[in-house]
């Protein structure tokens, strides 16, 4: 069971899991995108993949979609920060208060393995209440879990970092690296901090390799994250070498976001009730064949 399907990584997680022969139940708010996500996958998948529209707020639909997986993967979430801080009460609801309902039918309904999507910048101060939200997450599952003696083997929380790449669904759905492709490419302008480095991680082989391996996360806590630094300066001149665009036509906005420090009220952003994360640095396909990809994808909605 996939929960957050239609999303960036949930999306090509059903993919994955179809490839991989598994049968795959999965579970979005989002009924036209669940449809437009069948039409892709069913070819692939056939009668092995189904759908359920629901909110994870539903605590009766979680609890009857869960019943029917042996591994859950709750990816469900509202991601965008500024939507968090606008709406505190939905980010609360959803982040917290429908993850919780998830938590608590895996445990009472005895799954095999629950896996929860958290992220590496939880603790950033200026993750506001998606930050706040997701602490509390982690914090309820250690915690429950420990409740019915069912520590270690049976959770594994994912804390992602920087994924990048478009949802199978939607091209509306992406990380900070995706809207400034489609930025160039829709407007012939883009927004960029040139001096921003990252381990940037192809949101396919983060799914290639939860798909295949994920009988061996038997850690409770894991960073995953791209096994080399990419510059945004740098892909940006791929990106306008791909679109083929000349560059003193672009309106490029160079904005220097100020640094993001930890929590001063954790130790060690990466540890949780006494545990260790276990960073996970994952091999990518080469980065200019992913950039290739998301450019036909664009091509290809003719957006």
């Amino acid at each position: 069971m996939v929960t957050g399907a239609c999303g960036l990584i949930g999306s090509h997680l059903c993919a994955k899991f179809l490839d991989c022969g598994y049968t795959v139940l999965a579970y979005d708010n989002n009924e036209s995108e669940l449809a437009q996500l069948a039409l892709k996958l069913k070819p692939k998948g056939g009668q092995k993949f189904s759908y359920l529209c629901s909110s994870v707020s539903d605590r009766e639909a979680i609890f009857s979609a869960v019943e029917q997986a042996d591994v859950v993967f709750h990816l469900a979430a509202i991601s965008d920060l500024v939507a968090c801080e606008k709406d505190p009460y939905g980010c609360i609801e959803v982040n917290l208060i429908g993850s919780m309902h998830v938590i608590d039918a895996s445990i009472l309904l005895r799954k095999k393995k629950l896996f929860l999507a958290s992220s590496k910048h939880v603790f950033n101060s200026a993750g506001g209440h998606y930050s706040f939200a997701k602490k509390a997450l982690e914090a309820y599952c250690f915690n429950r879990f420990a409740d019915f003696e069912k520590m270690d083997s049976h959770f594994s929380i994912l804390r992602i970092g920087s994924i990048y790449g478009f949802s199978l669904v939607s091209t509306n759905k992406g990380d900070y690296l995706s809207q400034i492709l489609k930025s160039l490419y829709l407007f012939k302008a883009a927004e960029i901090d040139p001096n921003v480095s990252r381990p940037y991680l192809y949101v396919q082989n983060l799914a290639e390799r939860l798909s295949r391996d994920w009988r061996n996360f038997t850690h409770p806590l894991y960073m995953l994250e791209g096994n080399s630094n990419l510059l945004v300066l740098d892909i940006f001149d791929n990106f306008v070498n791909l679109l083929d665009l000349d560059e003193k036509e672009i309106d490029l906005k160079i904005k220097a976001k100020p640094l993001r420090g930890a929590n001063p009220f954790c130790k060690n952003s990466w540890d949780i009730e006494g545990y260790n994360a276990h960073l996970m640095k994952i091999c990518q396909t080469d980065h200019s064949f992913c950039f290739q990809a998301m450019v036909a994808q664009l091509y290809a909605k003719k957006i």
